[in-house]
């Protein structure tokens, strides 16, 4: 039995929108884009597979991505000027309050794109833009979603065994619903910063974030509305992060 199904989610989203499901495929995002520069998306799409095999993190790393074994997910919304950044935050938000029924514990959101529980990683986000040769302009927000799930066999490389956690999978949980209420709840106009801080990995925590070839230690205080990370540096100055990741601090 598959986790899921296209005519379950396509029932089960508000929105008359296209989805189409891979068994194997190198990476969901990476046929967005291919399918985007062929012209074959002209509104909302929604890209699954059941297996990558070349999923794609930030900064260029690969996304552990096996049969069935997660949702592997890429969701192609048209750009409308909302900035990527705020963008992949409330992404984090609704994935976080998709999966909170059946997960017993606490889900935080680490700036920007990952969603930990106990300490370890169980979901990351990628999100690119896409500029029609055209125009030359900004025209489609991909937004890639890759959630770990301990189904059929799952094995962690020992590389992997500190940083991520799969979610226990459960043969009664609708995949189908999450990964509607997911796209739902993205498209759907609200103040996600709420929810965002309320579930903060990284609010008031020491961390640091590399600076070129440099170090710099700060604290993290907030976040912005644009979706940037507001800290204070050891210097005492307030800055926004825009890019880049963060570590915490381990004291």
């Amino acid at each position: 039995m598959s986790l899921f199904s296209k005519k379950d989610i396509v029932n089960y989203i508000d929105k008359d929108i296209e989805v189409e499901i891979f068994d194997k495929i190198d990476s969901t995002n990476t046929e967005s884009l291919r399918q985007l520069k062929k012209g074959l998306i002209k509104d909302y799409k929604i890209i699954l597979a059941y297996e990558q095999t070349n999923g794609r993190g930030r900064i260029g790393r690969n996304f552990y991505s096996t049969k069935d074994n997660g949702i592997y997910m890429s969701i192609i919304i048209p750009y409308n000027d909302i900035n990527p950044l705020a963008l992949t935050a409330k992404a984090a938000v609704s994935v976080a309050k998709s999966l909170e029924d059946i997960i017993d514990e606490k889900i935080y959101i680490k700036w920007v794109n990952d969603l930990i529980v106990d300490d370890k990683k169980i979901c990351g986000i990628l999100t690119e833009g896409f500029i029609n040769y055209k125009t030359d302009k900004l025209s489609n927000i991909i937004i890639g979603i890759g959630i770990n799930l301990n189904n059929k066999n799952y094995f962690i490389p020992k590389d992997l065994e500190n940083i991520i956690k799969p979610i226990d999978f459960d043969k009664n949980i609708d995949f189908s619903k999450i990964i509607a209420d997911i796209f739902n709840d993205i498209i759907l106009d609200y103040d996600f910063l709420e929810y965002y801080r309320d579930n903060s990995y990284v609010w008031n925590k020491e961390i640091y974030y590399i600076k070129g070839d440099k170090k710099i230690y700060a604290k993290a205080i907030d976040i912005a509305k644009d979706g940037s990370l507001i800290i204070i540096n050891t210097q005492g100055e307030t800055v926004k992060l825009n890019t880049g990741e963060i570590s915490i601090r381990k004291l």
